[in-house]
């Protein structure tokens, strides 16, 4: 039951901090655009990286409105300890 509060919690306040930056997103695309977002680690030449899917449609703006920072598309990784 806490749970389903603390959802309907936070779904209230990402609806307006929505309406405050006038985005006018719908739902649907609120749910289905951020979980498009992936990353993946890859290994080249003794180096890793972790690689981010571009940010479709409204994924950025949903970030935004919530506060929350994307990863860089690119980020270099630490070698891994020997």
């Amino acid at each position: 039951m806490i749970c389903s509060f603390l959802a309907l919690m936070l779904r209230k306040e990402l609806q307006q901090r929505l309406a405050q930056a006038e985005a006018g997103i719908e739902w649907d695309d609120l749910i289905r655009d951020p979980d498009r977002l992936e990353e993946i680690e890859i290994e080249a030449e003794g180096r890793r990286f972790l690689l981010r899917t571009q940010a479709a449609g409204v994924a950025g703006v949903v970030c935004r409105s919530a506060g929350v920072a994307l990863p860089p598309t690119v980020r270099r990784l630490e070698e891994k300890p020997s």
